[in-house]
């Protein structure tokens, strides 16, 4: 699953066009990236940032983005996805 801090209907117009095999769903208040840490604190967004998170709710792994333009690669996502 992703999180957007955009609202609903961006949200699923960006998973349309992206074609994601996952849901993107909205976080357009903010409350689960301030519940992250990841909430910028002097505008309405978020920093990028993914977290893997296990069944049991345990962070696996995380990166988070110093700007809005400092994004994981989707390759390292992938990686990451394959250790054990």
């Amino acid at each position: 699953m992703a999180i957007s801090a955009d609202e609903s209907g961006d949200s699923q117009d960006l998973a349309a066009q992206l074609g994601g095999a996952f849901p993107l769903l909205s976080d357009a208040d903010l409350a689960v990236a301030s519940a992250y840490g990841v909430a910028s604190k002097h505008e309405e967004i978020a920093v990028p940032a993914v977290f893997l998170v296990e069944p049991d709710g345990r962070i696996r792994w995380h990166e988070i983005g110093d700007t809005i333009m400092d994004r994981v690669k989707p390759e390292d996502i992938l990686r990451r996805l394959d250790e054990q």
